[in-house]
């Protein structure tokens, strides 16, 4: 028996996920600006992490790598480990308001997948 779907139904799912990605959007770009009042202590320790052999910073959907000046953390882009997925340039009415400038660069693009992983070496 074919289940029906109001068209009604579908934007009121539709209404729902944009709920709820706004809502996650919000808690990571809240979440990240936790970590970037760290006391010196705390970037002392991000710098070294940075500095370690085998771990990596991955920007999903940054076009470049780059330095993220206010951590010193360098940040490689992930067009190097994936081939799918496409990238997706957020809103500046999510985050503009609410982040300092200095974030924006980590927030205002990501990579979306459909089906498909990271996998790193």
């Amino acid at each position: 028996m074919p289940i029906q779907i109001s068209m009604q139904d579908a934007l009121e799912s539709i209404m729902v996920l944009r709920a709820w990605l706004v809502f996650v959007l919000l808690i990571s770009i809240l979440d990240n600006l936790k970590l970037a009042k760290g006391d010196s202590t705390e970037h002392a320790r991000r710098r070294l992490v940075d500095q370690t052999p085998g771990f990596i910073s991955i920007d999903c959907g940054a076009r470049g790598d780059y330095l993220d000046e206010g951590t010193g953390i360098f940040y490689k882009s992930d067009s190097g480990f994936i081939d799918t997925g496409t990238n997706n340039d957020i809103s500046p009415e999510y985050y503009s308001s609410m982040v300092s400038p200095n974030y924006v660069r980590q927030i205002k693009n990501l990579r979306s997948f459909r089906r498909k992983r990271i996998v790193t070496p």
